[in-house]
This record gives structure tokens, sequence and C-alpha cells, in this order.
């Protein structure tokens, strides 16, 4: 009568909820090799199959447990590693791109002070020129007032 709702004794039976699976409940299913769970009152083909399938898509304990989240840390770091990978390869193509545009200015720049070094060489050798020239001049001037 205590599970009757209004104490008529008719049969009716609430179903029980499924019971939490605590750590203590998963070691001492390890040990009883028993993960299948049943609502009572549950004996129809069709729920049996429901719980028989739950059971073989569920780990068969708690180092199953260990195993599927070891399971998806190693695909989580995987990932991760992927992830990694593809930011590395990115990095190196814009550190190549950068490093090819930095050699093309460098070599710029090396070529643009190459032909003002040599403007500045015709420019000195022009204006020692002159000043032979000058001097050939002086000399000339000079030697005339003596004479």
């Amino acid at each position: 009568m205590g599970d009757d709702p209004d104490g008529s004794g008719g049969g009716y039976h609430r179903p029980q909820r499924k019971r939490v699976r605590t750590t203590k409940v998963l070691e001492m299913e390890q040990q009883n090799g028993d993960m299948e769970w049943q609502e009572e009152g549950e004996t129809s083909e069709g729920a049996l199959g429901q719980n028989r399938a739950r059971k073989q898509a569920a780990p068969k304990s708690a180092g199953g447990m260990v195993e599927a989240v070891q399971s998806l840390k190693q695909l989580l770091e995987q990932d991760l590693n992927k992830k990694i990978e593809a930011m590395k390869a990115e990095f190196q193509l814009e550190f190549t791109k950068l490093s090819d545009r930095m050699a093309q200015e460098v070599a710029r720049a090396t070529a643009q002070m190459a032909q003002e070094l040599s403007q500045v060489r015709d420019q000195l050798t022009q204006v020692l020129s002159d000043i032979k020239v000058n001097r050939v001049y002086f000399l000339i001037l000079s030697q005339s007032k003596d004479y």
C-alpha cells in the first residue's frame, strides 16, 4: 500500500527512476560486470531490446569510461596539434613572404646606393679633372707674370 498513491491497492505501481551512477556504483559494476540498468516493470521485448542496445553502446566498466575519456582527450590533443601545425604553416608562409619582401627591399636599396655612389664618383672625377685644369692655368698665369 505504500506504493499505492490512492491507497486502494489497485495494482498501480509507479516506475522507479534509474539509479544515478556514482563512482562507488561504477566500481561495484566493474567488479560484477553488470552495466545494465532497467526500470521496474520493463519486461516487454521492446524494452529489453532497447536496454541491450544501450548496454552494448555503453562502456563495460569504469575502465571503459577511463578509456573513453582517454580516447576523447587523445582526439582533442590531435585536433589541437592539427590546428597548431596549420598555424605553424601559416606563420612560416607569412614569414617567408616577409623575408622575400625584405630581401627585395635590401636589393633595391643596394642598387640605388650603388647608382648614387657611381654618380658621386663621376662627380669627384669631374671635380678632380677641373682642379687639374685650373692648376695648369694657374701655373701658366704665374709663369707669365714672372716674365
